[in-house]
């Protein structure tokens, strides 16, 4: 390929490079149009790309591998001014064998061979993600607080998602990969907090009974772990098997979305029973006072994170009971 294309002096030397440089080791391949993309001419089968620019005194080449795991481009300038078509088909056919013979890292090219997948396929997969977590809306209309966040979550994520791989990233294999690498942190950062809950007030259990509600807690680790390999697994399976190569990303993906999905559905039946079983009529501003007195008096008679101070809690009561005892020794 030698630009300017439409320079008549690019397209004679475009034709005597394709002839000098064919040898035994060397075909011209005719994949597509003179301007065509990486992928496109390896997808042609094209394994090595001369692109050269006719400058006023001289020659600008490029010579590109496309395998996977491919050295990086040879980028140089040859003078024509006192050069023959011998030296410089020479010239670009050396360069063309020492980039051939080049040992490549075979982890690389193992990443490199994994192909993202299409935009529209991302695109899909988006919608059918949002259209999941929407599904309560079908149910119950009232339901978009619930379900609102994780919508636009996923469509942010999701627009995200088609951009990268719209713009067809050099090295795919690690964009997979660091894909796959947030995708698992984020699963495992969920999963955790839910099959090992916290162990609140052990500074506070008597050494007596210490070891009875480390075996409770044992249990109930034990129950929880169950209960989510039960749920994950048969989705992780489903997973690996409908993606292939993109295992890597959908397994935990899958993953997130499920739990996503369960998270929704109660939120959107713990609405509907608050609108069944609430008093519209109840004041809400006095229920949520008398909930948060007793849930910060919960917190410090017990000493927990929350609480007030316990001497600002005594005199405070002390205070309130005041008139009622004077009252009553009045009586």
């Amino acid at each position: 390929m030698v630009e300017p294309a439409r320079d008549w002096r690019a397209a004679a030397l475009a034709a005597t490079l394709r002839d000098d440089l064919a040898d035994d080791r060397l075909a011209p391949h005719a994949a597509c149009e003179p301007r065509c993309s990486d992928a496109e001419l390896a997808a042609g089968n094209v394994e090595l790309v001369v692109r050269a620019t006719l400058q006023a005194q001289a020659l600008g080449y490029e010579l590109r591998a496309l395998w996977p795991g491919a050295p990086p481009a040879v980028r140089g300038s040859i003078v024509l001014t006192g050069t023959d078509r011998v030296a410089v088909a020479g010239r670009l056919r050396d360069q063309l064998h020492r980039l051939a013979r080049t040992v490549v890292d075979e982890s690389a090219a193992d990443a490199a061979a994994i192909p993202l997948p299409g935009a529209g396929a991302v695109g899909v997969g988006a919608l059918i993600v949002i259209a999941l977590l929407a599904s309560p809306l079908l149910i119950a209309r009232r339901a978009w607080r619930a379900v609102r966040r994780s919508v636009i979550g996923v469509t942010a994520l999701g627009a995200a998602a088609v951009a990268v791989v719209a713009v067809a990233p050099a090295n795919p294999g690690g964009v997979l990969f660091a894909a796959a690498g947030l995708a698992w942190g984020s699963a495992i950062a969920v999963t955790v907090p839910i099959g090992f809950p916290p162990l609140v007030g052990l500074v506070r259990i008597e050494y007596a009974e210490l070891w009875g509600a480390l075996g409770a807690w044992s249990l109930l680790v034990v129950q929880r772990l169950v209960g989510l390999a039960v749920l994950y697994v048969p989705v992780g399976l489903l997973a690996w098997w409908a993606s292939g190569e993109l295992a890597v990303v959908a397994v935990p993906v899958a993953v997130l979305v499920v739990r996503q999905a369960i998270r929704i559905a109660v939120a959107v039946v713990a609405e509907r029973l608050d609108r069944k079983l609430a008093d519209p009529t109840a004041d809400a501003a006095a229920w949520h006072a008398a909930v948060g007195a007793y849930w910060i008096g919960y917190l410090t008679r017990n000493g927990l994170p929350g609480g007030r101070d316990p001497a600002r809690a005594r005199a405070d009561r002390a205070r309130r009971e005041g008139p009622d005892r004077d009252r009553r020794g009045e009586r």
